[in-house]
């Protein structure tokens, strides 16, 4: 607990960081700072009025932001999978829905080769 009782004060170590001074001052807030063990923390704090004291609840930064990676990873696992079940269906498609990139690249090859296209490319539509 945090207070600005002389009392209690006189008889604990001296605790600093941001969020206790702030709180101390009558803040409240939400913040990543380096609390007063050294450690990198996710903190919340708020002065209350009414008991003379500061509520400070602290998270390692680490183990906050590991919700944010297992999402993105699990994006990613989920976009990657999404991509190779798109690939599959498009190239096993019957009728060949390729088919428009594969005259695309007919012509492009016939064109790169000095050679002229003599009819239109139909895509099969």
């Amino acid at each position: 607990m945090i207070t600005n009782d002389p009392i209690v004060l006189s008889e604990s170590p001296t605790l600093e960081s941001s969020a206790i001074n702030d709180a101390l001052n009558g803040g409240e807030g939400t913040a990543a700072y380096t609390n007063h063990s050294g450690i990198a923390v996710i903190g919340n704090y708020r002065w209350i009025r009414e008991r003379n004291a500061a509520l400070i609840v602290e998270i390692n930064e680490g183990d906050g932001a590991l919700p944010a990676r297992r999402l993105a990873m699990d994006v990613a696992v989920m976009v990657i999978l999404f991509s190779i079940m798109l690939v599959i269906v498009v190239t096993s498609w019957p009728g060949g829905s390729l088919l428009p990139w594969r005259a695309l690249t007919q012509t492009v090859t016939t064109f790169q080769r000095g050679l002229q296209c003599l009819g239109p490319i139909l895509s099969g539509r």
